[in-house]
């Protein structure tokens, strides 16, 4: 049985939440900067608005690599590395503005807002959205990466293809790997834009995986594994590029119009039904290093995905595989009031675990969905038993402000700022 109080438990636990920090919501007689968020560095992925997409999910490669994927265009809009995303909105920070996300690392290379996938041949046009035909599936989890699932054009979506991001080492020089894995079965071959940039592009001599990108002050390695050929093609474009900012959220986001000439490298993908292919792209100083680099450090086999640990290595990943379980607060104390007609008990949550809770639903078997203001969703098991034996167990993070929950039989539906999202688990345990 669900009963009709929990919208309103719902309501004072948020505020309660919020009614316990008066300095931060009280207005000072001086603005003082905001300082933002940072999530730890075994966040699998941020779901956040950036400049560059609005429906932005930031993922740590490393601890130091970052890659910025833009859900709408199934596409990577920014490669950066330094720290993660200062997290801005009044869940960090108790105050309205600033929301848009940013960084303060260095930024490695962009690519322009336009869909880069075409089937069975290079388009002559620039999509500068999804076509209706194409789809972005979602995210999941597995192995420690964070991999996305999307599908182009009118293919089936058993046809869909999985992209996820690692990190490697090519002569001591940070790379990034963008895996792409093809499911079902095609007859014509897949076009990738994986590289739009000023400057001028070359095939390495001796080699058909690699190209180099000459740009202004540095150069790009680009290298492929697997069953593709590169296509070079230089080319004046015309597109829009949105500016997301705070001001924009209330009269509109500037348009900027970019007009100049880009070399763009296509990637050919021929393999028909499934397989595997990676394009490695690493920021080196000069085109001469760029050369050097892939003759000798670069594997052309696609290696086997591990598990990923945690680890000294900068450039290990640090991501856990299975939920973490909190246990309640041991130096709370568990409290109980009301009067004859009902019972009120205070839980001793864990401290970990911030509960400022914007949804919840019970499961059949007494357990409690709750998701949180800060983007996670928890398990509370046993929640209709003695308070303090609950267990917390969270199921998802990273979600942009959750506003809501249902538990439904395909799982359990979370009202996101952006989106509606269904979490799907695979096992019994969540």
């Amino acid at each position: 049985m669900k009963f009709p109080f929990g919208s309103a438990l719902t309501v004072v636990l948020a505020l309660a939440a919020v009614l316990a920090q008066p300095h931060a919501m009280c207005a000072a007689p001086k603005a003082a900067a905001i300082t933002p968020r940072h999530d730890p560095p075994d966040m699998p992925f941020r779901a956040a608005p950036t400049p560059n997409a609005t429906r932005s999910i930031a993922i740590a490669v490393s601890t130091n690599l970052h890659v910025g994927f833009d859900t709408d265009r199934c596409r990577v809009h920014t490669v950066w590395r330094g720290r993660g995303l200062n997290l801005f909105g009044p869940q960090y920070s108790f105050a309205k503005s600033p929301f848009i996300s940013t960084f303060d690392g260095e930024v490695l290379w962009t690519m322009p807002p336009l869909f880069p996938w075409a089937i069975g041949k290079i388009p002559a046009e620039d999509l500068p959205t999804m076509p209706a035909t194409g789809k972005f599936l979602g995210l999941r989890t597995k192995l420690g990466r964070t991999l996305f699932d999307f599908k182009i054009g009118d293919l089936p979506e058993n046809s869909a293809i999985e992209e996820s991001h690692h990190a490697e080492q090519l002569d001591g020089v940070a790379a990034l790997a963008r895996r792409f894995a093809f499911h079902g079965r095609r007859t014509e071959p897949l076009f990738y834009l994986a590289h739009a940039e000023v400057g001028e592009a070359s095939l390495v001599a001796g080699r058909t995986d690699a190209v180099v990108i000459e740009r202004r002050t540095d150069a790009l390695l680009v290298a492929a594994r697997g069953a593709v050929k590169w296509h070079i093609n230089s080319r004046d474009v015309h597109y829009t590029v949105e500016r997301i900012s705070e001001i924009g959220a209330e009269k509109g986001n500037a348009r900027e119009a970019v007009t100049r000439r880009e070399t763009r490298l296509w990637l050919e993908i021929s393999a028909p039904d499934g397989g595997l292919v990676e394009v490695v792209t690493a920021v080196c100083a000069t085109p001469a290093q760029a050369r050097a680099m892939l003759q000798s450090g670069f594997d052309a086999a696609i290696p086997a995905v591990i598990a990923a640990t945690t680890g000294t290595n900068q450039l290990a990943a640090v991501h856990p595989v299975a939920p973490r379980v909190f246990a309640p607060s041991a130096t709370a104390r568990p409290s109980v009031a009301g009067n004859e007609f009902f019972r009120v008990e205070n839980f001793p949550v864990p401290k970990e675990t911030e509960l400022l809770i914007t949804g919840m639903d019970f499961f059949t078997n007494g357990n409690l969905a709750v998701a949180t203001w800060l983007g996670e969703v928890f398990i509370v098991e046993g929640a209709t038993g003695p308070v303090n034996q609950a267990r917390y167990r969270r199921v998802a993070r990273g979600l942009l402000e959750p506003m809501g929950l249902l538990n439904t039989a395909n799982g359990i539906a979370v009202a996101q700022k952006s989106e509606v999202t269904m979490l799907a688990g695979p096992d019994a345990d969540g």
